[in-house]
């Protein structure tokens, strides 16, 4: 299927097909919207029109956001598979890996699943256009990683389930917590510590919005612009730099998710254990305390 776009438009037909060569992708749907140019096999298209769906709902609240309109067309690519995915990026990803973006060229790779989760596509979409925002920007190389994933976890619209809370919980009580410098390494995680990691970046922005406000964000930007580092940014705009910064946020969690930890299914049993236990007691008690009052005011018994 060929787009009505390029029929009118020879420069963009060629550069299309020049990429599509390059990435080695066979592909038979090609979709333009705005900056946005979306490619897929044919069997695909249905998926491509919901993620232009996306975009065009979500993309000018981004340009809200961050105070930018992207300055290059941005290529988004759904390999025909996992294998695909991987000859795409040509570069080592970890299994975990859901999508991956690709700068200065301004392309979005997206990972095939088994099926099409709409929810998760979504997430996963705008996800990477936060990465993309920040490079066009050109701040990305100096934010660290945490902040980075964490706005993009932010923004994509990714919540914390409560399964999420109690391994929080349990990471925090059993001092297992990852510090938000060493998120830096985040590609040689393996899939749990990865989790948490991604977790603890988006509660790390959830924090600072929930303390500054989400003006703080445009703020902190604005001042990479402007050419300070990434703890200056921060004690201009929080008065605070890195160290404490993350010294509240560790206090943060210990408040928001130590107590989680109760809720594991081993924990309960045990509490349900102890309560049995105890309700048990006092009802043996109760009840001696009534056969030895019978016994009072009727001896005979």
């Amino acid at each position: 299927m060929y787009p009505k776009f390029l029929k009118s438009n020879k420069p963009a037909k060629i550069i299309l097909l020049l990429l599509l060569t390059v990435l080695n992708v066979q592909a038979e749907f090609i979709l333009k919207k705005d900056n946005f140019i979306l490619i897929s096999n044919d069997k695909d298209s249905t998926i491509v029109k919901y993620l232009t769906n996306i975009l065009s709902e979500e993309n000018s609240y981004f340009e809200f956001f961050f105070r930018h309109q992207l300055m290059q067309d941005i290529s988004i690519v759904l390999p025909d598979s996992p294998n695909q995915y991987r000859e795409m990026t040509q570069t080592y990803l970890p299994d975990w890996s859901g999508a991956v973006t690709i700068m200065p060229e301004g392309k979005i790779i997206l990972k095939p699943g088994e099926y099409f989760e709409p929810q998760e596509s979504r997430e996963t979409l705008l996800h990477e256009l936060v990465h993309i925002y920040l490079s066009d920007m050109q701040v990305a190389h100096k934010v660290p990683l945490w902040f980075n994933e964490g706005m993009a976890m932010h923004l994509s619209g990714k919540s914390i389930s409560w399964n999420e809370s109690i391994m929080l919980g349990n990471t925090i009580t059993s001092g297992n917590l990852i510090t938000l410098k060493e998120i830096d390494r985040l590609l040689s995680f393996g899939y749990i510590k990865a989790h948490t990691a991604y977790l603890e970046a988006l509660l790390a922005v959830q924090y600072m919005i929930e303390i500054y406000g989400e003006g703080i964000i445009a703020g902190i930007i604005n001042s990479l612009k402007e050419g300070n580092s990434f703890n200056d940014a921060l004690k201009h705009n929080i008065g605070r730099d890195m160290l404490e910064f993350e010294d509240g946020w560790y206090q943060y969690l210990k408040q928001r998710y130590s107590w989680m930890v109760l809720l594991q299914f081993e924990n309960l049993l045990w509490i349900g254990l102890v309560i049995i236990v105890i309700v048990g007691f006092f009802y043996i008690k109760v009840r001696n305390r009534r056969i030895i009052k019978n016994w009072e005011t009727d001896p005979s018994e």
